[in-house]
């Protein structure tokens, strides 16, 4: 039998080893969990993104903001609200995701280039007179008038309710609305009205309100008067003969047709 003094002993060694091990695999934890949590960093990241994304495309969650990084290009000094025209459910969307790009759709102009390129071409040419062009890829148009705005917006949303699943009403018809965005004054490219048409980076225009169009989309007067005044307005500015014909097609309006 063992007497008091060897189990004394005996538990002082046994709780001195259980001490050593704990010492020892604190220190291996200590080591090993920020290794593990740096790995998994980027898994987290992409799974917060995939959240958001999913999100956004529901309708749901945190709003758009446009970037406001001091010092980065166009992104200093004042703003000016503009204006935006187009349907209901992209305005929806792009309070949530922003708006998308209108520069760099297959024939939204004939010449298409990459900021790069662009770049590229001035320091090779050492043209000091080199400006970014309105069509450089990655912009949205804005616009000083109203009433300009209201014209796009009742002509994407004909476009959009002229669709196959909205003519046999399986899906929602969209309404045109008028969108008011704030944007960088730095960022403001003429585009093809000057003075009062300008393209902007997507990511500098941070929508603030939308405004349903006054009167009805079926009200045809108001719509002719519009896409008439955009006619004449781009006509006045246009020299080109096929430019020409083809702003006559596409503002197509009630009178002075050539």
């Amino acid at each position: 039998m063992k007497t008091y003094k060897q189990f004394i002993i005996e538990a002082n060694a046994a709780r001195e080893l259980d001490e050593g091990i704990m010492t020892a695999g604190a220190k291996v934890i200590g080591k090993v969990l920020p290794k593990v949590v740096k790995a998994l960093k980027p898994a987290k990241n992409v799974a917060k993104k995939s959240v958001f994304a999913v999100t956004r495309r529901m309708g749901i969650g945190p709003k758009f903001k446009a970037q406001t990084t001091t010092g980065l290009r166009g992104l200093t000094g004042k703003t000016r609200n503009l204006y935006h025209g187009t349907s209901s459910d992209i305005a929806k969307r792009a309070q949530l995701r922003g708006l998308s790009s209108r520069t760099s759709e297959v024939g939204s102009r004939g010449m298409q280039q990459t900021i790069n390129d662009w770049e590229k071409y001035a320091k090779k040419t050492g043209d000091k007179t080199f400006k970014r062009p309105y069509y450089e890829r990655g912009r949205a148009y804005v616009t000083t008038d109203k009433f300009d705005a209201e014209t796009y917006a009742r002509k994407t949303a004909d476009l959009k309710n002229k669709g196959f699943f909205r003519r046999i009403g399986l899906r929602k018809k969209v309404e045109p609305v008028i969108m008011k965005v704030g944007v960088p004054k730095k960022d403001m490219r003429v585009a093809k009205m000057a003075g009062k048409e300008y393209t902007v980076a997507t990511k500098n225009i941070q929508p603030k309100s939308v405004e349903k169009v006054g009167g009805k989309l079926s009200d045809e007067s108001r719509k002719q008067a519009g896409y008439d005044k955009l006619r004449k307005d781009r006509l006045s500015k246009e020299t080109n003969p096929f430019s020409r014909r083809q702003i006559e097609r596409s503002w197509g309006g009630s009178s002075d047709k050539k």
